[in-house]
């Protein structure tokens, strides 16, 4: 996409954001993630880390969700 929006999510938690941004394989949040469109965003980088736990669970939450590339 030539107006491409990349975007790096600090604190991603379980990707909430990104889903607002992303939407969920191609179809939008706000029709329920019934209807297509193309979202100018893209999430090249993110982060999640609990200092007080030893298992990441947001972390892994996310990698499920979205892969583990760039995370």
């Amino acid at each position: 996409m030539e107006n491409e929006i990349k975007v790096v999510e600090l604190f991603a938690g379980v990707g909430g954001f990104r889903l607002g941004l992303e939407g969920w394989h191609g179809k939008s949040a706000s029709s329920g993630y019934k209807k297509k469109f193309k979202s100018p965003y893209r999430v090249v980088w993110s982060n999640q880390w609990e200092p007080s736990t030893k298992t990441q669970h947001a972390s892994l939450v996310y990698e499920n969700r979205f892969g583990r590339v760039g995370h």
